[in-house]
Formats: structure tokens, sequence, C-alpha cells
């Protein structure tokens, strides 16, 4: 994904300005449903890009959000947090990043910085729900861990996060009472978050209007996912696997849908760069594999359908002549391509 700079609304600027006003409606619906009024600051910080295209795109959009959404163009910058947690985990407060250095400043050095950023996103993660005390000793530590400590690290976040003009914003969205310790939902937003809602929109688009109309937010949709959930974050294969699971899932899902919508359209080629894009998330996509082999077969690529096929064999550990691998549906797809080819 292309480097927001904290600007989510940058990635909806091919949206927002496509020719077709259904889809300028529903990037539209995505952006306010994720980010409200605040939609329309993101956009008015694009006006002062250096590139004037994307200067010119941010004025048009502008006319769209406001247009359609209804909204006065707010006048006060969007001071919040953002936080992309797809891959690497990147954190914004305000229009400033928090550098790998900063969570290794002295102050959270002393209470160890994996352990700052890993508290950090835990509660991220947990969202409005929080976290006791235990929860996050367990999160974080593996374990109990001493009332000093974790008054040490949670100290050390808010120094971290905090910047000359976020201290009352920190102050009010890292919150404790009691034995539970939150982030306040409605002070950040995440990638994931956003990923997810237009996600949805894409999946009642296509049950609504059909695929042809869903297939453009399909493929945003796609573009904001760049990685595994939280995947740098100490401990996170603990407390995030389920998230990383459901998240790459519907990223396979978009990708599936483009690649049937392109087949469908004859556009084999574009199928097959879709396809080989997305296998690089999940090299195991039994409906992926079996739309490159489609494709791979329309073009006649012979030699490229059987190095697709053995790449899927591989990596899902598919014995073809074996068991339940008789029944796989790449195997049946590659057997019915190559049978109709051999007897051509």
């Amino acid at each position: 994904m292309t480097n927001t700079g904290g600007n989510v609304a940058r990635l909806y600027l091919p949206l927002l300005n496509h020719a077709q006003a259904e889809v300028r409606r529903q990037a539209c619906v995505v952006l306010l449903g994720a980010h409200g009024a605040h939609a329309v600051t993101g956009l008015r910080q694009l006006l002062g890009d250096p590139d004037p295209e994307i200067r010119l795109q941010a004025q048009q959009g502008l006319h769209v959000l406001m247009s359609i959404g209804g909204i006065e163009v707010a006048e006060q910058p969007y001071h919040a947090i953002y936080v992309e947690c797809l891959g690497q985990l990147r954190v914004w407060v305000g229009g400033r990043q928090i550098l790998p250095r900063d969570w290794m400043q002295p102050d959270s050095g002393r209470a160890g910085w994996r352990k700052v950023q890993g508290a950090f996103a835990y509660l991220v993660h947990r969202g409005r729900y929080g976290a006791s005390r235990k929860a996050l000793g367990e999160a974080v530590w593996g374990g109990p861990v001493s009332a000093a400590s974790m008054a040490r690290t949670l100290t050390a976040l808010r120094q971290t996060l905090a910047g000359p003009d976020d201290s009352a914003l920190i102050e009010r969205t890292l919150t404790i009472s009691g034995d539970q310790i939150s982030f306040a939902a409605d002070s950040y937003t995440s990638d994931a978050r956003f990923f997810e809602q237009a996600f949805d929109i894409a999946c009642r688009t296509e049950d609504e209007q059909g695929l042809a109309a869903a297939a453009p937010l399909y493929a945003q949709t796609l573009r904001l996912y760049s990685g595994p959930y939280m995947i740098d974050v100490a401990g996170s294969d603990e407390w995030g696997q389920g998230q990383r699971d459901h998240l790459l899932g519907s990223a396979v899902i978009a990708a599936e849908r483009l690649a049937e919508h392109a087949y469908a359209g004859q556009r084999y080629r574009e199928c097959v760069a879709i396809c080989r894009q997305a296998l690089e998330i999940d090299d195991t996509a039994e409906e992926l594999s079996s739309w490159l082999l489609r494709a791979y077969d329309r073009l006649n690529l012979r030699r490229e359908i059987g190095m697709a096929y053995r790449s899927y064999l591989r990596a899902a550990t598919v014995s073809p002549h074996e068991g339940e691998g008789r029944h796989n549906p790449v195997v049946r797809t590659y057997q019915e391509l190559t049978g109709v080819r051999d007897a051509g």
C-alpha cells in the first residue's frame, strides 16, 4: 500500500474522481463511514500536496464529498491518532509520525520499548473493550506483572505518544479506571478498521447491485491490505492471530471476486496479475489458484499452467493422487484443463 502519511483520504482519490457516479457515491460512503466529517479535512490537507494532480483530485474529491455527504468543510485539522497495523506498525498523532527512535527514547527504554509498543498495540487491538491489568500483563509480559512495571510502561507510552500539542489528546485517549485500561475508540482509527469497512461495503454492493458495480470497491479494498495484522509486534502471534487470519481471508476473497470479474470480461492478463499478486498473500488459496490456471489456459500459456499448478501443490502440501487430494478443486481444475487441451 502507498504510504499515506496518516491521511487515508489519499487512497480514495481515484474513486472519488471516478467517471461513474455510483462508484463516486460508494467511495463517499466508505470514507465518511470511516472518518465522518474529518474525511473532508484529510482532503483539505491534500490541497497543499506538491503534486499538482493530487491537488486537483483533492479539490474535485472535496466537491463530491460535500455534495453527496451534505457536510460542511471542517475548519480545524483532524487531531487524532491514526494507526497502520497491516504489516509494519506505524503510528501518527495528528500529523506527527511516531518514529522507531521515539519508541526507544530513554524514558521508554527503562520500561522496555518493546513492551511499550506491545501495550499500545494490544490496547488498539482490543478497541472499545479495553483490557484488564491481568489481560494486558499476559499479552505483553506473558504472565503476571508487578504494578510498578505496568505503571512505568503506561507512563512511557504516554510520553512516547504525546508531543508538544498532544498531551490533552493522549490524556483523554489512554484511560485507566480501576482494573480497566483502554484507548478511547473515538480518538483513533486504523487501516485495519478502514479495510474492514471498505470490504463490508464492497460485499453489500455486490449483493445489491452485482459484481460489476462492486469490482472497483473490491480493488480499493485490496489496495488497503498491506500485510499481516500486527505482524512485527512482539507477542501478537498469541493475541492477534485470529484477527490476522480474518483480515487475510477478506483480502483473499476481494482478490477472488476481482479475478472472477476480470475473467468474465475476458481480461485474462489482468486476471493473472490479480491472482499472482494475491497468491503472495496466501499461496494456498484454492479459488485464486483455479482462476490463475483458467486464465493461463485462455492465454495458451501451457508451461505457466504447469508451473502454477506445481507451486500450489507444494504450498498446500497436496498429493493429487492420494486421499482428499484427488478431490481438491485446484487439482480438478488442472485435470479438466489439461484433459481438454490434450484431447484437442
